[in-house]
């Protein structure tokens, strides 16, 4: 003979609490729906499993050795299922791309979705960081099979192979309103006076490191009217003509109006790439990789690490 396992479950619930209203509260069933299913089971067992009072049930013998005998089962019943679900993700190859947000990011959609098409055995979990250092990080410990981020030469850690995308120099975002929106090129000297929107909030943020030692090692201490951790924040800000901003042909202005980017005399070199961690690729990592190369339309600036 079968027993029904809501039956027992209910049961198993009913002997734990040792309340019928408390049991059912915890299921949420109503009460006489729960009393059902316990006098359902002691039908279908032909055994009395609860000496029933006016404000407690207790287990009779019967109760006691059916209780014993499945309150093992239903308490090791989450770590079995948790268990089974490792087991599942294991059997699905994965790949774990974080990304910045730049100009680039906004062909990712696409990508993706080619690429899962092309390889439908692969899941693909991809998240945003706000910050080149995060990404970094979660490369380094292993949260990340691959990161797409900014950087410069002198940012690059031994630990981390890299494939170079495109190359761009540090410039101004300004408004179309802006007095400087029609000078082809500036030199940062002449921004001193003007109020900057920052990208980054503190002082913590790798963005705003970068941009207070630049504008120091041309000899000012930049005016900072506002700080944001996203571009899209910075951009709609110097879109008001709040203040400019200092950044790269990377920013996402092709998907703004009102924009203006004017090239700055002697800018550093800011570069794009995909980074992971060396000796960690995977097969599934690396056919991601090949394949976001050929669709980036890849040209080395820089030489690339070998994966």
């Amino acid at each position: 003979m079968s027993v029904n396992y809501n039956k027992l479950f209910y049961f198993y619930q009913v002997a734990k609490k040792g309340n019928l209203s408390l049991a059912a509260q915890s299921l949420y069933i109503s009460q006489p729906s729960l009393s059902k299913a316990v006098k359902d089971l002691e039908r279908d067992l032909g055994v009395q499993l609860f000496h029933r009072t006016n404000r407690t049930l207790q287990l009779t013998a019967a109760g006691e050795e059916l209780f014993q005998a499945y309150s093992c089962f239903f308490e090791q019943e989450a770590e079995v299922i948790q268990r089974l679900h490792t087991h599942c993700a294991q059997d699905v190859s994965q790949v774990r791309f974080g990304y910045m947000v730049f100009d680039l990011i906004y062909l990712i959609p696409d990508f993706l979705k080619r690429f899962q098409q092309d390889n439908p055995g692969i899941h693909v979990i991809a998240r945003p960081y706000l910050e080149r250092v995060e990404i970094n990080d979660a490369l380094l410990s292993g949260k990340l099979d691959l990161g797409l981020k900014l950087f410069t030469t002198d940012e690059l850690i031994p630990a981390l192979g890299f494939q170079v995308l495109e190359e761009h120099h540090l410039s101004i975002v300004v408004s179309d309103r802006h007095p400087l929106a029609s000078r082809e090129r500036v030199d940062l000297q002449e921004l001193a006076g003007e109020d900057f929107i920052f990208l980054g909030k503190d002082a913590q943020s790798s963005e705003v490191r970068f941009t207070l030692d630049w504008c120091g090692r041309c000899g000012f201490q930049p005016r900072i009217a506002a700080q944001y951790d996203r571009v899209e924040s910075v951009l709609t800000m110097v879109q008001s003509n709040a203040g400019i901003a200092l950044l790269s042909d990377f920013a996402p202005l092709r998907y703004m109006k009102g924009l203006v980017n004017v090239s700055l005399n002697n800018a550093p070199a800011v570069y794009s790439g995909l980074f992971w961690r060396k000796g960690s690729l995977t097969p599934m990592a690396k056919t991601f990789l090949q394949q976001f190369l050929t669709a980036a339309g890849n040209v080395a600036c820089i030489p690339s690490e070998e994966t």
